[in-house]
């Protein structure tokens, strides 16, 4: 496949996250946040396993279009569902445990990777995505099964009963056996607007005068982050095998993954102890830095740039690849953390 033929089926995948993040909202409000995560893990599981018999460019494009949107839906839900299953002093904690399991993810593909081809050359593309569906299945299975409905949507939509069952289900698991007491303001849902016409609500007071500025510093900020995390998914399988790194490509990518987990707890530690605004301009500085460092080193390594001195042999240059390479994996899982945490909030 031609180099923009693999750029663009990639390129494809996020306008459909994008659209699955813009219908995310009036699906969760008007459904709850439930519905939305579990159609997530059908729509990615479906899709993928589709997109490995497609036969044709432009099949595959049209087919993982619908990967992309089936992710997006998820993602707005299941941060709403976070912060509304948990009181406020765990809300940091919380996040940053489940983003540990989409490192996990990740390391799941890098171990895919490494027993279909350490180097990263000789990939069977078919089977790994069909392999990399599998997750998607089985969170569906056990998400069907054990996830509760947020608490706060049926409270306010009526359901009471149901919402005092799922906080009853919550206080049997952290051991509570004391009564359980709630008002809520109800509310008429016959007279309520369809989704997309509750979607059109929230984006007019988003992007209103009162939060216009927010919204987009906090659309900059997303931005960035998903540029930079998806970016290293999408080029570094491409740019490591053409590297002389002392460990294989997917060892790499491995490690990467491994190191991804104590960045969400140095997340959540910086999250729980520091202003968001210096705790997010601290991420993007460390990331602009690790990035220089990795760019600079493979320039020395592939023979783009010549360095005088020590800084200029291949153990130095290979040294700094590794450094900035795993550094950035850090810095970006406390980006995540911080940048959806304040998005929440």
């Amino acid at each position: 496949m031609e180099p923009w033929k693999k750029g663009a089926i990639v390129s494809i995948v996020f306008i459909g996250v994008m659209v699955g993040n813009f219908l995310s909202g009036g699906l969760g409000d008007y459904f709850g946040r439930r519905f939305p995560i579990l159609l997530s893990y059908a729509g990615v599981f479906v899709f993928s396993v589709m997109s490995a018999y497609a036969d044709s460019f432009f099949t595959l494009a049209f087919i993982r279009f619908f990967v992309g949107v089936s992710f997006g839906i998820g993602i707005p839900a299941w941060n709403t569902l976070c912060c509304e299953h948990c009181p406020t002093r765990l809300r940091t904690a919380m996040v940053g445990v489940g983003m540990m399991v989409f490192a996990l993810g990740e390391l799941y593909s890098a171990c895919l990777l490494y027993a279909d081809d350490p180097e990263l050359r000789n990939l069977h593309w078919r089977w790994l995505v069909i392999m990399a569906a599998i997750p998607a299945l089985l969170f569906f299975l056990s998400g069907y099964f054990l996830l509760d409905e947020s608490p706060s949507f049926l409270a306010i939509t009526g359901q009471l009963e149901k919402a005092k069952a799922v906080l009853e289900t919550a206080a049997w698991y952290n051991d509570y056996h004391g009564s359980l007491h709630f008002d809520v303001l109800e509310v008429d849902r016959a007279g309520q607007p369809n989704w997309f016409v509750s979607t059109w609500h929230q984006l007019t007071i988003v992007f209103g005068m009162k939060y216009a500025w927010t919204t987009l510093t906090l659309m900059m900020s997303t931005f960035t982050l998903n540029f930079c995390y998806y970016g290293q998914l999408y080029a570094l399988p491409q740019v490591l095998p053409d590297i002389d790194l002392p460990v294989q490509p997917a060892v790499s990518l491995m490690i990467g993954a491994v190191l991804e987990i104590p960045g969400f707890l140095l997340g959540i530690w910086i999250g729980q102890n520091f202003n968001r605004i210096p705790s997010l301009l601290g991420y993007l500085v460390a990331t602009v830095l690790s990035l220089i460092l990795f760019v600079f080193g493979c320039m020395i390594l592939t023979g783009e740039m010549r360095v005088d001195g020590a800084l200029g042999t291949v153990g130095s240059a290979q040294i700094m690849v590794l450094t900035g390479l795993n550094a950035n994996k850090i810095v970006i899982s406390v980006g995540w953390l911080l940048v959806y945490l304040y998005s929440a909030e």
